[in-house]
């Protein structure tokens, strides 16, 4: 009898270990969904944060290009202007 009651508590306590351990794992799979869960909304934010920079440079580059552009094209107009002032507009120079 002794016997059949140390075998019943021994399966009482493994099966309580056993549902400790598969809770415990539960417990550890879903950290390990939120810390990956978190990091692929970082990634993402970084990404969209690097797309938006990437994007503001261009923008910029592409305003620096467009003054750049009317100020040498003010500059040909006003060395013609200056040539056809010294000149009295005369056409053969």
């Amino acid at each position: 009898m002794k016997k059949l009651l140390l075998a019943g508590a021994a399966l009482t306590l493994g099966a309580g270990l056993a549902a400790c351990s598969q809770e415990t794992a539960d417990k550890a799979d879903q950290a390990a969904d939120a810390a990956g869960d978190t990091i692929e909304s970082a990634a993402s934010d970084a990404s969209t944060a690097a797309a938006d920079a990437a994007s503001d440079v261009t923008s910029a580059i592409d305003s620096a290009e467009n003054k750049a552009e009317a100020k040498a094209d003010q500059a040909a107009k006003d060395a013609k202007k200056a040539v056809n002032d010294a000149t009295d507009n005369d056409p053969n120079t």
